[in-house]
């Protein structure tokens, strides 16, 4: 998170990237590399008219799933609401299966500053 540094995001704004890129990377772990010692995970970044973080894995590859966000208001399960923490914090959410990999890309607004 020290790419952050460079930009002038506020403490919250900060905070939500964070907590934004922890979520992904939990489901990263959880999903990706589930029951194995672990795995690579390629991080991109790149500026442009958002700030994307694209988040790689070589975990198994399910080319028939696609994510569905359940509005955090009307999950009432123990877990899976960060899709939807995610969603709400991103102005940019996709999740992009390859034949080798997954690729799940997070766009966020630029500060007012450098939009």
């Amino acid at each position: 998170m020290a790419a952050l540094g460079e930009l002038p995001y506020s403490s919250d704004e900060r905070n939500d990237i964070q907590l934004a890129v922890a979520e992904c990377v939990q489901n990263i772990v959880r999903h990706a590399y589930a029951g194995k010692a672990g795995g690579p995970v390629l991080v991109m970044l790149e500026q442009s008219e958002v700030l994307k973080m694209r988040f790689e894995d070589r975990g198994p590859v399910r080319l028939d799933w696609k994510p569905s966000i359940v509005p955090l208001e009307q999950n009432q399960t123990a877990g899976g609401r960060g899709l939807a923490l995610i969603d709400r914090l991103t102005v940019e959410f996709d999740y992009q299966p390859t034949e080798r990999s997954t690729i799940t890309t997070l766009g966020f607004a630029l500060p007012k500053e450098t939009a």
